[in-house]
């Protein structure tokens, strides 16, 4: 049951969604803390609220919302992945995998499961069960530029560059939709510096703790030892 059973109004909608339009993820998680205490939430309205604390680097509390949200709503795919994630970004594979595993059990078709599950093998470099879970992922949802991207970086690691050429190509082919820092991986990746600095410093413009995971992340390496980097992550580049 949900612990709040009054209806969020219209006004506090509207302002949670200027918020998260404008990426301001502490004013929001903010507004969330203290609406909750005294309206009802969607589902919608926890996930947003724990993405803002993961974005805010705040994994615990982000997982911590997720529970309320199981608490109101009850366990769905869209929770399990999203907990998933959090547990592969606080260096927790076995209970990432379980949460994918636990979404699958919901949905056979839940696509995201079995791609997310595909970075967390991927993370530890165990490239045949991440190239399976991709595989998977692209046989649900062909037309996924990530599902591809990560079947690509797997048979690139396994030496198989001409296969890996042409995931390579279909990931670009349908990554019109996805987030500038995903397209920055993707040429990062393909060696295209150019446009992956483009798509991370638009990027970095709207998150401001990006430039931190860009300086991490293994699939912006190439483009880590270009001079224009760290002007990518925090100034314009020439």
């Amino acid at each position: 049951m949900p612990l709040n059973q009054t209806a969020l109004p219209p006004e506090h909608r509207d302002q949670i969604q200027s918020l998260a339009a404008t990426k301001q993820y502490s004013a929001l998680a903010s507004h969330y803390e203290q609406l909750q205490k005294r309206f009802q939430f969607e589902q919608e309205d926890f996930l947003q609220w724990s993405n803002a604390e993961k974005s805010l680097g705040r994994l615990d509390t982000a997982l911590h919302v997720l529970s309320l949200a199981v608490t109101n709503h009850g366990e769905s795919v869209d929770l399990l992945i999203a907990k998933g994630k959090i547990h592969r970004d606080r260096g927790e594979p076995t209970l990432a995998l379980r949460a994918y595993q636990q979404a699958l059990a919901i949905d056979p078709n839940a696509h995201n499961a079995h791609c997310q599950a595909g970075i967390v093998y991927e993370l530890q470099q165990q490239w045949p069960q991440a190239a399976a879970c991709y595989r998977a992922a692209i046989q649900l949802k062909p037309d996924n530029g990530m599902h591809w991207l990560g079947l690509a970086k797997c048979l690139q690691a396994n030496g198989d560059t001409t296969a890996g050429a042409e995931a390579f190509a279909n990931a670009e082919r349908f990554m019109a939709d996805e987030s500038d820092y995903n397209k920055a991986c993707l040429y990062s990746l393909m060696g295209n510096h150019n446009l992956a600095l483009q798509h991370l410093h638009r990027f970095c413009q709207q998150h401001q703790y990006a430039a931190e995971w860009a300086k991490q992340d293994p699939d912006l390496r190439a483009i880590r030892e270009d001079s224009r980097f760290a002007k990518a992550c925090v100034g314009a580049l020439e």
